[in-house]
């Protein structure tokens, strides 16, 4: 019997045997036999022959892997409680235990792949080319010297930003839309994250102010001293240029709701939050759209219009999106971890966030 007349259930078996996601691909390409067999081949399968390929391939590893999963973990972890704490467990392990839980719980197609892959010279490239170019000179005190910044990769930096809001989207949705109990997983978890998978030296153990255990990344945590992450995003989030593109956006939208005064923004992001909420809110919202949320501040950025994204449905969505901010009565809820400490708020907040990480260490 032809090897090629076999079922394609047992033409399927070939594929185990296959050592990376690029082997997978080009043999589902060589016949319509292997094509129909390489169907069958389950989505968690695909994903480990995705993780064992080069990392060239899936370039930053693990990050590029990590964000392929973020929305399908995020809802895994948000059915049942006892999973939120395995994801926090995972975050406790840094990326590595990120993707372990990925490759335990999550799956991709070869169509998921394929669109990760358009994905990445579409809107990740120009992302990491724009983040190179935010490089924070000076953020609170600390000064980047350019030998620290040569030594920071912007790729994972950049992915670090796109895995929190795939994330913890639900948590945007669950302050914009309050009256439909939408489940979320809080700013404790949303902390777990950014100690750990956005690991910086600033918020190494011993911490002043928040439990930081001596586990994942900070096992070694001495190694770290040319991985500022944290300090990174915080200043590429508190760069001119980062506000520029996505006023832009905003823009396009509707009017701000309010123009913070230069003194407010000096002052920091407490003030920002306290008094221009709905505006600090409305940013946030957007960031949270992670990938195609992205690839809409980049079009706009070059000159396009909003509808040049994803055949016009994103205009729809960003102005249902700040409708849901207008019709806000009070602001989201935050909570203080010492006197005078910064505020962290039920809405996601990256920077505020970050930087009850650093505080005490950075001012």
């Amino acid at each position: 019997m032809h090897t090629l007349s076999l079922p394609p259930e047992l033409l399927s078996l070939v594929y185990s045997g296959l050592p990376t996601i690029e082997d997978h691909i080009n043999l589902s390409n060589t016949c319509h036999s292997f094509r129909s067999a390489c169907q069958l081949t389950s989505p968690n399968a695909i994903l480990r022959l995705a993780a064992a390929q080069n990392s060239i391939y899936i370039d930053p590893d693990p990050h590029f892997l990590i964000l392929c999963c973020g929305r399908q973990l995020s809802s895994w972890a948000l059915a049942d409680a006892s999973r939120t704490l395995e994801l926090r467990d995972a975050f406790r392990d840094g990326v590595d235990g990120l993707l372990a839980l990925c490759l335990k719980t999550c799956g991709l197609r070869i169509d998921d792949i394929r669109r990760m892959h358009q994905t990445r010279f579409r809107v990740l490239k120009p992302l990491y080319a724009a983040v190179a170019g935010m490089m924070p000179e000076n953020e609170e005190g600390f000064v980047f010297s350019g030998a620290v910044w040569l030594a920071m990769d912007p790729k994972p930096i950049a992915l670090q930003l796109l895995i929190y809001a795939e994330l913890f989207r639900c948590d945007m949705d669950a302050v914009l839309y309050p009256g439909e109990g939408l489940p979320s997983f809080g700013y404790e978890l949303r902390l777990e994250f950014v100690k750990y998978c956005i690991p910086d030296p600033m918020c190494s153990p011993p911490h002043p102010y928040l439990e930081v255990l001596e586990t994942g990344p900070y096992k070694k945590w001495p190694t770290l001293w040319t991985t500022h992450n944290q300090l990174a995003l915080m200043g590429i989030m508190r760069c001119p240029e980062w506000s520029r593109c996505w006023k832009s956006v905003m823009s396009e939208i509707g009017p701000q709701f309010s123009e913070p005064s230069s003194r407010a923004v000096e002052e920091g992001v407490d003030v920002l939050w306290e008094f221009y909420w709905k505006q600090s809110l409305w940013l946030s919202a957007l960031i949270m759209q992670g990938i195609e949320g992205i690839d809409v501040m980049l079009t706009v950025s070059a000159g396009r219009k909003v509808e040049d994204v994803g055949n016009g449905k994103w205009r729809a969505r960003l102005t249902q999106i700040r409708s849901q901010v207008e019709a806000l009565k009070e602001a989201p809820q935050t909570h203080q971890f010492f006197q005078d400490g910064p505020r962290v708020s039920d809405a996601p907040y990256l920077l505020a966030e970050i930087r009850a990480c650093v505080l005490g260490r950075v001012q």
